[in-house]
């Protein structure tokens, strides 16, 4: 926990403190010279790299499978407490945590309070500020049913360094015309901490991945988020058991919710590859009609090259021609007005394309193929695509933030 001390003393020199944390970079002298300005007031304070933030890898080291969630940097909600239910007519006053009191659920908690404690109430309202362990506690003293709410204002807007605890405002509705009465100490909550900070470790983003009730139903795959904690159900065949759900439709799933998308951001992770190589072919014919070709072996390496007729002899061809030459390069040849369909059944028909390759096809496979007279060509790819089928997994928490943060320990002067 932080030390009050050691904050003004940061604050003092510059740098910026929030619930008793350093957020903003740091290089190394940095750090030895905050040390060094706080050196003599006792406590502690933290050091949180904005740069790390929480994430969890999922499925780790699987090919075909992995991806990783990480936490956005997603501003934290302040807490705030409204004086209304406490204060009559135009008299209500909205206290908001700033500072060191971002109030996301750690220390230090912020409390405010009305006293009884003035002789006349308008000229003589004073504010006063408390510290203790975790604590922090505003008292404006008042003359109950006789100070005004703008007198309170005004009070507060003349005391030193109270803007670094709170700030505040008339509710909507309120002029600051009414009297206010006295107030037990309240304290100022609601807050949500940062999604991708340190402070997240107060509400932690977790991400589970779990089943459907089975119901002999097929159901899509599904993303909720209440709260911090994410849910992915994944999609299930109509026997209403067998997942047809893939890691890269998780990744897609969790990116497409806006809830979710608030909080996280999901990718499949490139340093693990696939074992088959791919080629993908997108909108070969129209928008949506797609060819991929998928390798049959682990490991094997090969190429495809579809292209339109040239010369004489290609030009009186009136099917589609496949021939499969050195390092398994496919060459596929289509005549006008052959589809989609055409080119996959002549691979499928062609006994050493077919042994390298299993041909897939997305859109509408009726559709004319569109290519040049070169064509298109591509060598297959082994990266991540996050085709292996996902599987239930139990809640995880993002990490990483709380890894990042820096304990700065001040110890006081010595002679």
């Amino acid at each position: 926990m932080a030390d009050s001390a050691a904050v003004d003393a940061a604050q003092a020199a510059g740098y910026s403190v929030t619930s008793g944390v350093i957020t903003q970079e740091l290089e190394g002298g940095a750090l030895d010279r905050l040390r060094r300005v706080v050196g003599g007031s006792g406590g502690h304070l933290e050091y949180i790299d904005a740069l790390t933030q929480p994430s969890k890898v999922i499925y780790s080291g699987v090919k075909g499978k992995e991806f990783t969630v990480t936490a956005l940097n997603v501003a934290g909600v302040n807490a705030s407490y409204d004086t209304d239910p406490d204060q009559g007519a135009n008299a209500a006053l909205v206290f908001t945590a700033a500072g060191e009191g971002a109030g996301y659920g750690v220390a230090p908690a912020i409390k405010v309070a009305y006293a009884d404690t003035a002789s006349n109430g308008h000229n003589d309202v004073t504010v006063g500020v408390a510290l203790s362990v975790g604590v922090i506690t505003i008292t404006v003293g008042i003359k109950t049913t006789v100070t005004l709410a703008s007198e309170v204002k005004a009070a507060l807007d003349a005391a030193p360094n109270i803007a670094k605890w709170i700030t505040y405002a008339y509710k909507s509705g309120n002029d600051g015309t009414g009297a206010v009465a006295t107030m037990a100490a309240k304290t100022l909550a609601g807050g949500v901490a940062p999604s991708g900070t340190a402070e997240a470790a107060v509400t932690p983003v977790t991400l589970a991945i779990a089943l459907p009730v089975d119901d002999d139903q097929a159901h899509a795959i599904d993303v909720a988020a209440s709260g911090k904690a994410i849910t992915v159900t994944l999609g299930v065949a109509s026997d209403g058991s067998t997942v047809v759900s893939t890691c890269a439709d998780v990744v897609a799933a969790l990116n497409a919710d806006s809830d979710s998308n608030a909080l996280v951001s999901a990718a499949l992770t490139g340093e693990v590859h696939e074992d088959k190589g791919y080629i993908i072919f997108e909108d070969i014919a129209q928008s949506g009609d797609d060819l991929i070709f998928t390798g049959k072996t682990n490991g094997q390496t090969f190429s495809v090259n579809i292209r339109e007729p040239r010369g004489r002899v290609e030009n009186a061809l009136t099917a589609v021609t496949v021939s499969v030459e050195n390092e398994h390069q496919i060459k596929v040849i289509v005549p006008a007005t052959k589809t989609v369909a055409n080119v996959k059944t002549a691979i499928e028909a062609h006994t050493e394309a077919n042994a390298l390759v299993t041909v897939t096809t997305a859109g509408t496979t009726s559709h004319a193929v569109a290519v040049t007279r070169n064509g298109v060509s591509a060598k297959a790819s082994f990266v991540n695509r996050g085709s292996v089928l996902a599987t239930a997994v139990s809640a995880v928490t993002l990490v990483g933030g709380v890894a990042s943060a820096k304990t700065l320990q001040v110890v006081p002067a010595t002679a």
